[in-house]
């Protein structure tokens, strides 16, 4: 897991929600959220956007983590 995989799933859970209600929540599938979740995606501006919105995180959190993790 990466440095944006584990601050969104943290995020989601501290927030009570379920993969699948995340998704929906933000317009993706349960498999994207995890894969973000696993570093195995990294989603564009846009879908780090919506993350950060819904789990009431700043987007530079998101895009440092993103930036931070994506070398590894």
């Amino acid at each position: 897991m990466n440095e944006l995989g584990s601050l969104v799933r943290r995020a989601r859970i501290s927030k009570g929600l379920s993969q699948a209600a995340l998704a929906r929540a933000v317009g993706l599938t349960p498999q994207y959220i995890s894969d973000i979740e696993r570093g195995r995606a990294f989603g564009s501006y846009r879908t780090l956007h919506r993350l950060a919105a819904r789990l009431e995180l700043s987007l530079d959190s998101l895009l440092s983590a993103n930036r931070d993790g994506a070398g590894r």
